[in-house]
């Protein structure tokens, strides 16, 4: 990336989300990115709506302090670095090569040794693409997707990327018998332009918690201004669902203060951590994912709990709150709250449930974890409140 100098013309990126977080901080959620900004990001971001020269834009914020002079460059400075601030006219942003998050050669390792999920898609590829029909693919990683398409008929892929993936992409194209199909663009699916609008979007972006990699904000923004109308999608369903389970205490030290483990510090250290249960209360930790072998073995102490059904053809908002109430269905002591979910790929479901998911499924299943257990029994309600993108947060849950 250029150093920015006075005369760069910056503007603002399509598709920011801005949240307040407090009186001084600001939320900037972009893409697959979220970071805290000081209130001075704001001022910069509209400054910088339209097409705005760096030295024009230091005159207009009216900057009159040296500690104003730093605040005020530091903060565009980092927006230009995570590409919520772009030169315009510039090609989309690319991030540097990395070997962290979905980059790393072992993600697309995994999401390709899950055979199920992989052949489900193809299927789903196979029964809705039709000859001549023109496909965008975001998020393509190794390409295999985007491969399948072109096989399946359709005249041209675009396949997005904007990680590190990228260049493997390009080689498995290139060794493709349907080369001449596949056109690569470097870049996040909301900066990029097509030179015509898609009949089909395919999209595996799909995280443990299926909502965290922003399939909503994409997807959206692809109906916006990639597809047309009466586009087809793959996937064309989420459904997100809830278990409430009995974890083993070693899971559950892991993450919350228990009273085992404040014994045990009490021993070691000789302090008494006491206090620290009365600070977590009865709030959730940040999630713990498990994999399926570990979760199958686990109580289950509802039936699965609808958290939020979004049919990714229609949907309007990227805000999911919803407040649900199960049953118990046995006794135990309830001390987690587990996420699956289940995806509709053309006429069929793929899943996450940790009793009916594939043997190769890839996806760990994400659980809450309560610092203090309840005694429950069988025919005890349970009131479930679910949200996602709430202040541009992943999914949360609060249980009554």
């Amino acid at each position: 990336m250029n150093p920015l100098k006075p005369g760069t013309v910056l503007q603002r990126a399509h598709g920011i989300e801005i949240y307040l977080d407090s009186a001084t901080e600001v939320r900037i959620t972009f893409d697959q990115q979220s970071d805290l900004y000081l209130d001075r990001s704001l001022a910069v971001l509209e400054v910088f709506a339209q097409p705005t020269s760096l030295q024009d834009a230091l005159q207009k914020l009216q900057i009159k302090r040296a500690q104003d002079w730093i605040d005020v460059t530091g903060t565009i400075n980092k927006l230009y670095r995570n590409g919520a601030l772009v030169e315009s006219g510039a090609k989309p942003l690319i991030p540097e090569p990395n070997s962290d998050g979905f980059g790393a050669p072992t993600i697309h390792i995994s999401m390709l040794n899950d055979r199920s999920r992989t052949t489900a898609f193809q299927r789903a590829i196979a029964e809705v693409v039709k000859p001549g029909d023109i496909v965008v693919d975001v998020g393509t990683g190794t390409g295999i997707l985007a491969v399948t398409a072109a096989q399946a008929g359709a005249a041209r892929v675009y396949a997005i990327e904007s990680g590190a993936m990228a260049e493997a992409a390009a080689a498995v194209f290139a060794a493709s018998d349907a080369v001449e199909k596949l056109t690569l663009i470097r870049g996040w699916s909301t900066q990029v332009e097509l030179p015509e609008r898609a009949d089909v979007l395919i999209s595996e972006t799909i995280g443990f918690d299926p909502f965290a990699e922003r399939i909503l904000q994409t997807t959206k923004d692809a109906r916006c201004r990639l597809l047309k109308p009466d586009a087809r999608l793959v996937p064309n369903r989420i459904k997100a669902y809830g278990l409430a389970v009995t974890m083993p205490g070693d899971k559950v030290a892991q993450v919350a203060f228990t009273r085992d483990t404040i014994a045990k510090w009490r021993e070691w250290f000789g302090v008494d951590f006491t206090p620290l249960l009365d600070v977590v209360g009865e709030s959730a930790s940040p999630q713990l994912n498990v994999s399926q072998q570990q979760a199958t073995t686990w109580p289950l102490l509802t039936e699965p709990v609808l958290l939020a059904d979004t049919d990714l053809t229609t949907f309007q908002e990227t805000v999911i709150e919803s407040t649900v109430e199960a049953e118990f269905i046995r006794a135990g002591v309830m001390n987690g709250f587990l996420m699956f979910f289940e995806l509709g790929v053309a006429s069929e479901t793929i899943t996450t449930h940790p009793l009916l998911a594939a043997m190769d499924n890839h996806w760990p299943n994400p659980v809450w974890v309560f610092a203090n257990p309840r005694i429950v029994e069988a025919g005890d309600r349970l009131t479930v409140q679910y949200g996602y993108n709430i202040a541009g947060q992943n999914s949360t849950v609060h249980l009554a």
